[in-house]
C-alpha cells in the first residue's frame, strides 16, 4: 500500500487509505464476516456514483469540515485513556505524533474558511 500511495503522489492523486478506513467502519459497527468489506465497497461505489453530482454544488470548506469530522471519529479515546494510566511517555508519542499529523490538516481547514469568499 506504501508503494501504491507512493504512485498515486506522484501522478496527482490521493492516498490509498479507504481499506483502513473501511475497516475501521466494519469494526465500529460490529461486523465479522468478510463479506461486509463487500457491501461496504458496494454502498461507496453507490454514493459516489450516485451522489457525485451533488458534491460538485458542495463548497469545499464544507468538504473539508466532512473530512475533518470523519477523522475526528477515528481516534481511539479508549486506547488513549488507558494509555494515559498504563504507560504516559508512550501516551506522550502518541500526543506528539498525533499533532504533527493533523497539524498541516488544521492549517489547512483555516486557509479554506479564510479564503473563502464568504469569510468577513
Amino acid at each position: 500500500m506504501s508503494l501504491a500511495n507512493m504512485v498515486s503522489g506522484l501522478l496527482g492523486g490521493t492516498p490509498c487509505t479507504g481499506v483502513l478506513v473501511r475497516t475501521a467502519v466494519n469494526i465500529g459497527s460490529g461486523a465479522t464476516h468478510k463479506t461486509s468489506q463487500f457491501i461496504n465497497a458496494l454502498v461507496v461505489l453507490l454514493i459516489v456514483g450516485v451522489g457525485a453530482p451533488v458534491f460538485v454544488y458542495l463548497p469545499m470548506p464544507v468538504i473539508a469540515a466532512i473530512l475533518v469530522t470523519s477523522s475526528c471519529r477515528l481516534v481511539p479515546l479508549a486506547v488513549m485513556d488507558k494509555l494515559w494510566h498504563l504507560d504516559r511517555p508512550e501516551f506522550v508519542i502518541l500526543i506528539s505524533v498525533g499533532s504533527s499529523a493533523s497539524s498541516p490538516m488544521v492549517l489547512l481547514a483555516f486557509s479554506l474558511v479564510h479564503s473563502s469568499p464568504y469569510s468577513g
